[in-house]
């Protein structure tokens, strides 16, 4: 089970607000560093998603021992690989509401097996939303 994610924003606090609407949650500034936010689910399982500034780094410690280092990395990439799935308790059309009120796209795809919402979170990195119904066909196919 993954707890956690961490991403990278521009504007942290404004997406962990907005993923927070997705997941019928909370979200908290400076947490769980001052650099970043968290959207909280408040679900059974902890589940959260960590918003860091775009550009910060998490490197293992060059003395080998003790907490990781956070830095700059120098680069800020505009779209990279990850992307994650999350169910959710809303239907489409509120998925598609939340995001447009970021201002950030969004598109109902599928694979012929189940289909999801892609958020696309401003406008670069990609979250598939599912709602209730797509959840089920998603275990349905994936368990």
């Amino acid at each position: 089970m993954i707890h956690h994610v961490s991403i990278e924003a521009d504007d942290p606090m404004e997406v962990a607000t907005v993923i927070a609407k997705l997941l019928g949650g909370t979200a908290r500034e400076g947490f769980p560093f001052k650099h970043s936010c968290a959207a909280f689910s408040g679900d059974k399982y902890g589940t959260m998603v960590e918003c860091w500034q775009r550009g910060k780094v998490v490197s293992i410690p060059k003395s080998g021992a003790g907490e990781f280092e956070i830095s700059d990395s120098g680069t800020r990439q505009e779209y990279q690989a990850f992307h994650t799935a999350l169910s959710v308790e809303l239907d489409d059309d509120e998925i598609m509401a939340i995001a447009k009120d970021a201002g950030w796209a969004t598109a109902v795809r599928g694979n012929g097996a189940f289909s999801v919402v892609e958020v696309w979170i401003e406008n670069r990195l990609l979250f598939e939303v599912l709602s209730p119904t797509q959840t089920e066909n998603y275990l349905r196919v994936m368990t």
